[in-house]
């Protein structure tokens, strides 16, 4: 009787087993490439995922990325082994196992295009020839490396995507405009128009072009227009603009496509008074002149100037230079920099340490003529810039 009970439990088991593996089976029945977020797992599942992985002996190979709560499994696979003999050590079906790769990859390489297109075509390739171990696959040069240990990447939790900073900004962006009240009935025009500095001591003939434009505005007690909603500009596909008024004034994020792929990007607070976050801003006259750095209420906090092989940048606090300020150009071999003092005081203008090889000593040697990179100069080069792209009655 003893016997038969045994050979009972284990065929319970046994059959156990198999269910668990025909629903994995059925769960990522996959015949082609999917979003691992079109079909979730289960809390259930993802836990026996988990057990299979620390029962195969991979407990040590659980990792978390580096300033994220993201977690992933780690594990190498040698050359000599192929999908199913990996499946079966996990006791996992390839199909599950290549849908928790994607999960894993996209979520680690996120910002990097050429790397998963380059781990997507090791897994492809790997997962749907589960018979073929990769020396195998590269004899048949199905694909060719210098690995001698590939990586497989797989996500602890496969309903997890990590976003990419592409996409955490365009839900900002999202956000910030869902929070604002535009009025009703606003009117669209769609026709030529003028782009330029048209208000205030902005105002910049230069920076006009004429195109067509596509707005949304409402109408003032004088007849007279308030932009306000969404704004898109084009000129013959080589010069566009777009972003949002409210109340006559740039909000949030514009952008300015000037042509092989120059393009300028101002940030506007929420009623258009002061500029906020990151800025690209290139001279329509000289493209490889350009700025970018970054607004904090109104002032500029850091600040990168690059013309051609020259690059400054440094940091202000409330418009005076602070800190460190660094030059580089292709003539000077060593670190050339200025120092300020918190207050915004010069303590030692542009230059170099010198160093002599024979004797060991070195010493200061000063550049002249710099003052066209003086941060005051390049400060009011930038906001003289930002100027040709105010519209309206912004910042007024």
């Amino acid at each position: 009787m003893s016997k038969l009970r045994e050979n009972v439990i284990r065929l319970l088991c046994l059959t156990y087993i198999l269910t668990c593996e025909t629903a994995f089976a059925q769960q990522s029945n996959y015949s082609n490439l999917v979003k691992p977020n079109e079909e979730q797992f289960t809390e259930a599942q993802i836990n026996s995922l988990r057990e299979r992985f620390i029962q195969a002996g991979y407990r040590n190979r659980l990792c978390q990325l580096v300033g994220n709560d993201y977690m992933y499994w780690n594990i190498p696979m040698s050359k000599d082994i192929s999908a199913n003999q990996l499946s079966e050590r996990l006791k996992i079906p390839t199909d599950t196992l290549y849908i928790l790769t994607k999960s894993a990859v996209k979520s680690l390489f996120g910002e990097n295009i050429g790397d998963i297109k380059k781990y997507d075509n090791i897994y492809s390739t790997l997962f749907n020839n589960p018979s073929f171990t990769i020396n195998e696959l590269e004899e048949k040069k199905m694909f060719i490396s210098n690995f001698y240990v590939y990586n497989l990447y797989i996500a602890y939790d496969p309903n997890i995507i990590l976003k990419t900073k592409k996409e955490i900004e365009a839900d900002k962006e999202k956000q910030f405009y869902e929070a604002l009240n535009f009025s009703d009935n606003l009117k669209t025009y769609s026709g030529k128009f003028n782009l330029g500095a048209l208000h205030g001591s902005y105002a910049n003939p230069t920076s006009w072009r004429n195109g067509t434009a596509i707005y949304q505005y409402k109408d003032a007690s004088d007849g007279s227009r308030i932009f306000e909603g969404k704004f898109s500009f084009n000129q013959d596909d080589k010069y566009k603009a777009y972003g949002f008024f409210k109340d006559n004034r740039q909000i949030g994020k514009w952008t300015w496509e000037h042509g092989n792929n120059i393009i300028t990007i101002i940030n506007f607070d929420n009623v258009g008074k002061s500029i906020e976050g990151e800025f690209v801003v290139h001279n329509p006259s000289k493209t490889s002149v350009f700025v970018k750095g970054e607004f904090k209420n109104g002032y500029i906090t850091h600040l990168t100037y690059v013309q051609d092989n020259v690059e400054v940048n440094g940091r202000f606090d409330k418009d005076k230079p602070v800190g460190r300020w660094y030059f580089k150009n292709e003539k000077h071999f060593y670190s050339v920099f200025s120092d300020y003092s918190n207050d915004g005081n010069l303590i030692e203008n542009w230059h170099y340490i010198e160093y002599d090889n024979s004797t060991g000593d070195k010493r200061k040697v000063r550049l002249y003529n710099m003052e066209r990179y003086s941060p005051e100069t390049l400060k009011d080069f930038t906001m003289g810039l930002i100027g040709r792209y105010i519209m309206r009655s912004t910042l007024e």
